[in-house]
């Protein structure tokens, strides 16, 4: 963003969208650019979270930038893995006892059908893409995003 079309009432998280709305159909360029070896589809390389150097799998099948990392990743990278958001809420709010992985995926589609908002689990050939987004609201309780390691 430019000084000149800066908003100060914006929030991060509405700068976030919006670079990853303008970002759509051109991560395969912008990665490379800020560092990151972007794998050839069906391929894995290293991961610039982990440091791993078999784990990174850039997906992109819908054009968001979508991608994992086969590593249970320590520290938590809660805005890159809604699992991770979970747990730093729990601990944010002294809850001590959260859902294994394995609950916590289970609950969600039947959390948001409660809610009545829509949940879509997609399976690509890299794994799974969701359609869940944090709330601002979560900027209270949410960690800093670790910074990306150089690989």
């Amino acid at each position: 963003m430019s000084q000149g079309n800066h908003n100060p009432k914006s929030r991060p998280i509405d700068v976030i969208r919006a670079v990853k709305q303008s970002a759509a159909n051109y991560w395969q360029n912008l990665l490379p650019a800020c560092g990151v070896d972007v794998p050839a589809k069906g391929k894995h390389g290293a991961c610039p979270i982990c440091g791993g150097t078999d784990r990174f799998h850039f997906i992109d099948d819908n054009h968001n930038g979508d991608w994992h990392c086969r590593q249970n990743i320590i520290p938590r990278a809660p805005r890159m893995y809604l699992y991770h958001a979970y747990l730093s809420f729990m601990e944010a709010h002294g809850f001590e006892r959260p859902l294994t992985l394995t609950k916590f995926g289970e609950s969600i589609p039947k959390i948001m059908l409660e809610y009545r908002k829509e949940y879509r689990k997609v399976r690509t050939k890299k794994g799974y893409s969701y359609n869940v987004e944090l709330s601002e609201e979560a900027e209270e309780w949410l960690p800093s995003v670790p910074e990306l390691r150089n690989s």
